[in-house]
């Protein structure tokens, strides 16, 4: 029993950016849902989830980034996130700021992935991707996954999607 409990306490509290999960389908509903409505490509929403957290909508970096799309307080709350550790939420958040990204990046998927990872200031300060190694590696992992994602089409569209917020509502749509 004693096991069982250390275990689970290692795994909640482990910082978790790499963390594995049984099922990168999960979240498909909801990344297809505001990838369309923020014109942003769901292979990119879901390459950057799975880099950020690895799927684990409970993930906190040493930083303070959190959930899935690992938003820092500050982003989230510029994008209305009210439970930064609810997937409907952190997805909307982070989608719609990545969205904000391209834009400013005239779809520079570079500049804009380095952006999500190290800030605007550090893109604008170096004209470019940042020299940080944490920054450069996600650059390439985001684009690895996405790539990926893209020539496998590996996200699970059902007819009818469904989820639900932190509030209780319960949305459903189709393509």
């Amino acid at each position: 029993m004693k096991r069982i409990i250390l275990f689970t306490f290692l795994l909640s509290t482990a910082v978790c950016a790499y963390s594995k999960t049984n099922n990168e389908f999960i979240y498909d509903d909801i990344i297809i849902f505001h990838a369309t409505q923020n014109y942003v490509d769901p292979f990119l929403v879901k390459a950057v989830i799975k880099v950020e957290s690895g799927f684990n909508y409970k993930c906190v970096s040493c930083k303070g980034a959190k959930g899935l799309m690992q938003l820092m307080p500050g982003v989230g709350q510029m994008q209305g996130v009210r439970n930064i550790f609810d997937p409907y939420e952190n997805i909307g958040g982070g989608t719609r700021h990545l969205a904000i990204l391209l834009d400013l990046y005239n779809g520079n998927l570079d500049n804009a992935i380095a952006a999500y990872n190290a800030g605007i200031g550090a893109v604008a300060r170096y004209n470019g991707i940042p020299p940080y190694p944490e920054t450069r590696d996600f650059v390439v992992k985001v684009k690895k996954y996405y790539k990926k994602y893209r020539s496998t089409q590996y996200i699970r569209r059902r007819s009818i999607q469904s989820f639900k917020d932190s509030t209780g509502y319960m949305y459903f749509f189709n393509e």
